[in-house]
């Protein structure tokens, strides 16, 4: 891997960034405010707030898991977003499924919310845009996406749910995700330009639920890729996953809202998600969605790479977006959301440091050419 790959694609993934900013800290006790709160943004995903009527939607589901976790004997989301040691376990443990809590049906009529791909392969664009500390590179990517079948089963019943064996995730449908191209700017020098086009033909895999939550997902990089380049590719699995909107089970209508919790590694910090997601418009197989995302921290000791260990004091996370979701989709016909997170924290030598982060993503779906 070249000094200039090296040197722009690890901040990119926010794994060299905290070191340096540790570095600017030292002796500075001010902090920086927490990402502003706007009661009546109601705009799209400009500002990763709280937002107008989705304040409610958010409030009833953060006094709902607070109700849920006081029934176990474990407290509400902490004021200071980090969890005590071994309570996020019991919320959202490592490698446990997304769970969904259905928490207003809405109005009459309601419907029931399902995926059901077909066979033909569909394409999606990303833009996904990372910053570290201020800094990052907006990317653009060409997904191509379609069942993944298994090797010589040529059977009717490829698209359907499959059925679970013994210990496996839920039943749902195997996907793969092909990266089909990358789009860079001009900004980004020829050389890291090169080695980014490499990544043409990686391949993600996860198996999707009938109620959308992803699973068991896996990276191939294409031949010839630089293996650090699986950083890149692992943003956009992220930007996949926090667009791609878990279902309930039971008939929603307008003004429906329910929370998915779940537990996933956000730059290097282990957190515990709690998205809500509320229905803006509904149809049988259409449904308008905006999103409402909080995050805390599941562990204070953060690995901050190069050796360094970051004790966590104060964590902040919020995001917002609002996605077109079908039921033949297997991903949203349109989507934007962004998540900010602040994490202020102290060395074993007693610095303070900060973690700063932005992640800003944007799906559309892109319309076969019927005409070829």
């Amino acid at each position: 891997m070249n000094a200039l790959l090296r040197s722009w694609a690890a901040p990119s993934a926010w794994l060299l960034a905290l070191p340096l900013v540790l570095c600017a800290a030292c002796g500075d006790e001010k902090k920086a405010p927490p990402p502003e709160a706007d009661a009546g943004a109601e705009t799209g995903p400009q500002k990763p707030v709280l937002g107008g009527k989705l304040a409610a939607a958010v409030k009833a589901a953060e006094s709902a898991q607070a109700a849920a976790q006081a029934r176990s004997g474990q407290e509400g989301p902490p004021e200071a977003g980090i969890f005590a040691p071994g309570a996020a376990d019991k919320v959202a443990a490592a490698g446990a499924p997304t769970r969904i809590e259905l928490l207003g049906e809405g109005a009459e009529p309601r419907v029931s919310l399902a995926y059901a791909p077909g066979d033909d392969e569909q394409r999606e664009t990303v833009s996904l845009i990372v910053r570290a500390q201020g800094g990052g590179i907006p990317l653009e990517y060409s997904l191509a996406l379609k069942l993944d079948k298994p090797k010589g089963d040529k059977g009717k019943d490829d698209k359907k749910a499959e059925a679970p064996a013994a210990g496996a995730p839920a039943a749902g449908f195997r996907v793969v995700a092909r990266l089909a191209g990358i789009g860079v700017g001009p900004q980004i020098p020829k050389d890291l330009g090169d080695q980014l086009a490499k990544l043409k033909g990686s391949e993600i895999r996860y198996l999707l639920s009938p109620q959308g939550v992803i699973s068991d997902s896996s990276i191939t990089l294409a031949k010839g890729a630089d293996a650090n380049l699986e950083l890149i590719v692992r943003q956009l699995v992220e930007a996949v996953g926090l667009l791609t909107p878990p279902l309930p089970s039971k008939p929603v209508g307008v003004g429906a809202y329910w929370m998915a919790t779940d537990r996933l590694t956000s730059a290097v910090v282990d957190v515990v998600r709690y998205r809500v997601f509320r229905v803006e418009k509904i149809e049988k197989d259409r449904a308008t969605l905006n999103l409402e995302v909080r995050q805390y921290v599941a562990k204070s000791e953060v690995d901050a790479g190069g050796g360094q260990k970051l004790s966590a004091v104060q964590f902040d996370s919020l995001g917002k977006g609002k996605v077109d979701w079908t039921a033949a989709g297997l991903m949203p016909a349109r989507g934007e959301g962004q998540v900010r997170m602040i994490l202020d924290g102290k060395v074993a030598t007693g610095q303070q440091g900060r973690l700063q982060t932005e992640f800003q993503a944007k799906v559309a779906a892109v319309e076969p050419d019927r005409k070829k």
